[in-house]
């Protein structure tokens, strides 16, 4: 099975939500009283005693985005209770070790919060609610094997029963001349790149490439007489 979150609506993410909660709730252990009363139906004993012998399914969770924060969340709050709790094998697969907050976006802009303010620890969240953090790009899905190609330093298969797609969205940058210097950008040694520096339109997606282009623009504007900015789009973030 493949869950995928396309779009980001606020009622879209709360309906991914609310699915990957019921599909957790298959490994679910369920605690038997000792005194069971031998009239109940054997539906729950049968499904406690089968998944002591049943190799662990997989959960690949590819991506960082707010639907999976959430599922880390109630996973740690699980293991509180249980450590034994989820039945399971879980992965997360992310380019970066934090991630940024985007409804908090617009205020660390205005000066309201300092970055750290608004970065998600994702890698220490994994940490704390048992799921395997490894840090690269994915690149690839075949449905058909049910694996997953990643790349860091060497391109790497790894397997699923269950893939939850939570990646976040990405802008479409290739109608500028010069999109490959903006790919190019998105590098974190970006010293001696002046290409994507001279662009004159930058995207709010990757939000770890727009925070690096915006402090640039806050510099530029510092050193102008007269800075013009342009906000294409009003959502609640350009909004405010």
């Amino acid at each position: 099975f493949i869950y995928a979150l396309t779009v980001c609506p606020q009622q879209t993410g709360l309906i991914y939500m609310i699915l990957l909660n019921e599909f957790l709730k298959s490994f679910i252990s369920i605690n038997i009283p000792s005194n069971t009363n031998s009239n109940q139906p054997p539906t729950a004993l049968i499904k406690s005693s089968m998944t002591k012998f049943l190799p662990k399914k997989i959960l690949l969770l590819a991506g960082a985005g707010h639907a999976h924060i959430g599922m880390l969340r109630r996973l740690s709050a699980a293991r509180l209770k249980d450590a034994d709790t989820i039945e399971a094998d879980i992965h997360l697969i992310s380019e970066q070790p934090q991630t940024i907050y985007s409804g908090m976006l617009p205020g660390w802009m205005a000066g309201h919060y300092q970055l750290h303010d608004i970065s998600i620890d994702i890698k220490s969240l994994c940490v704390r609610a048992g799921v395997r953090f490894i840090q690269q790009s994915l690149v690839k899905v075949n449905a058909a094997s049910n694996k997953v190609v990643t790349t860091g330093d060497a391109q790497t298969d790894f397997d699923y029963d269950v893939l939850s797609l939570n990646t976040g969205a990405d802008t479409d940058m290739r109608w500028q001349p010069d999109h490959n210097s903006y790919n190019e950008y998105r590098s974190d040694n970006d010293d001696n790149n002046t290409g994507a520096a001279n662009t004159n339109v930058i995207a709010i997606r990757p939000l770890s490439t727009f925070i690096t282009q915006w402090q640039r623009i806050l510099k530029a504007a510092q050193q102008s007489e007269k800075y013009q900015l342009a906000i294409i789009g009003a959502g609640a973030a350009a909004i405010e």
